[in-house]
């Protein structure tokens, strides 16, 4: 930079012509006349050798002075051509990485509002959890290379905001491939899940509920892991939702007691048992679509008249039926069931 200003200084200095001018005169020698008091003329004087070595000498550290004077005073007050190029470009530089910092902003922000609405919107209406987002997927990245200029800072703070927003906008693509997946297979989802009567109710009527209920036997308060249907002997049942059969005939381990039964793996997490039946219409490994009658309803097993206990899991828990039955059934039929499933009384089976 100092280099690139003595050579504008030189430059402009040799562009002066008074400056050759000036040492002319300087080194011009005086003349000086004494008079001759004997003669009354006079006579130019000589000046010795030492006095022309020091008016030499003067003149050369007087001009010294001068261009030290003016070399400092073209350093430090005046700037270069070069160094007025790069100040601009500096500024410009500058300019643009505020701009650069306020576009990065704006898109943090929109992706910010598009994060939210996936998490409170889309998770909602496809009953997902909240999107895992890894903060470091992109991280660890090495800034050092930056620094060592007078922008580093500048560099680094926005170079860490991009990797992070980088980051963050890979995270909600993988999120959105998870919804993109979702809402292809909701409609498969819908026509799984366990959403009507597995009897109609113009012959039959719901008589115990979900919950605690008294024993027909023992006589005393049990869970009830299900909803009973009383009606006359072999009821068509209907399949609440499609599946996959994974269980037809006599109850098999875990379920003792329940007599002739059914069990349809739906997917999506959820299980339908159909049980005290009087016999199945299906067999293991067959597929039913929703509405397919898969027995008809008896009193087989631990049960003290003909009915259908029946049951739903969701992810292998056990959950109320009552909350799955709206496809087929009027408001009205749904608050009078609620209403008999809400009773405590007693249970057929």
């Amino acid at each position: 930079m100092e280099n690139g200003k003595l050579r504008f200084f030189f430059k402009n200095l040799c562009s002066f012509p008074f400056f050759l001018y000036l040492c002319r005169i300087v080194m011009a020698k005086k003349a000086k006349y004494i008079l001759d008091f004997r003669t009354l003329l006079l006579k130019k004087e000589r000046t010795s050798k030492k006095e022309i070595v020091k008016k030499v000498l003067s003149f050369v550290f007087a001009v010294i002075v001068l261009f030290a004077s003016a070399v400092a005073f073209t350093i430090f007050i005046f700037d270069s051509p070069e160094e007025r190029r790069l100040r601009r470009d500096l500024e410009q530089a500058k300019f643009q990485y505020s701009q650069l910092d306020r576009r990065i902003e704006f898109l943090s922000q929109v992706l910010m509002d598009i994060q939210a609405r996936d998490e409170n919107l889309y998770r909602i209406i496809f009953e997902a959890e909240p999107p895992r987002r890894n903060p470091h997927l992109l991280g660890g990245e090495t800034y050092e290379q930056f620094r060592g200029n007078s922008m580093a800072d500048v560099i680094i703070n926005t170079s860490i905001r991009i990797d992070d927003l980088m980051t963050r906008m890979y995270s909600q693509s993988v999120s959105f491939d998870d919804v993109y997946e979702m809402a292809r297979n909701r409609e498969a989802m819908l026509a799984s899940m366990p959403a009507i009567l597995p009897v109609n109710l113009r012959n039959t009527r719901l008589i115990s509920g979900f919950g605690p209920r008294i024993d027909p036997i023992l006589r005393v308060r049990r869970m009830h892991t299900g909803v009973d249907f009383a009606g006359p002997l072999n009821t068509p049942i209907y399949a609440t939702g499609s599946g996959v059969v994974t269980h037809s005939g006599p109850s098999g381990v875990g379920f003792s007691g329940y007599g002739i039964m059914v069990m349809i793996d739906h997917g999506f997490g959820f299980q339908t048992l159909y049980g005290h039946l009087n016999r199945t219409n299906v067999r293991v490994g067959q597929r039913v679509n929703r509405g397919d009658v898969i027995g008809f309803m008896g009193t087989t097993g631990r049960s003290t008249g003909v009915h259908l206990h029946y049951e739903v899991f969701r992810h292998g828990e056990r959950v109320n039926p009552v909350f799955f039955f709206f496809q087929n059934i009027t408001p009205e039929e749904y608050l009078e069931i609620l209403e008999r499933a809400s009773e405590i009384n007693q249970m057929m089976s």
